[in-house]
């Protein structure tokens, strides 16, 4: 992701604006938390620990989701 880790980046979706943190692994930051880390297949994505990214945003499938460093 060429990102600093403990670092945040802004998050952009449609009518939206939010801050993830950037964690090695989504645990790491409180429940409720946006998150963007790099899953196991070398992606960067993004999760809410013990929620729902795709509701924390009200973004669905196909939705453009625009990341600011």
């Amino acid at each position: 992701l060429n990102l600093s880790l403990r670092g945040r980046v802004e998050v952009r979706t449609k009518g939206r604006s939010a801050t993830a943190a950037v964690e090695k692994v989504f645990s790491l930051t409180p429940p409720g938390a946006l998150v963007l880390y790099e899953n196991s297949f070398g992606y960067a994505e993004l999760a809410v620990n013990r929620g729902s990214a795709g509701g924390f945003l009200q973004v669905s499938r196909g939705d453009k989701v625009l990341l600011c460093t």
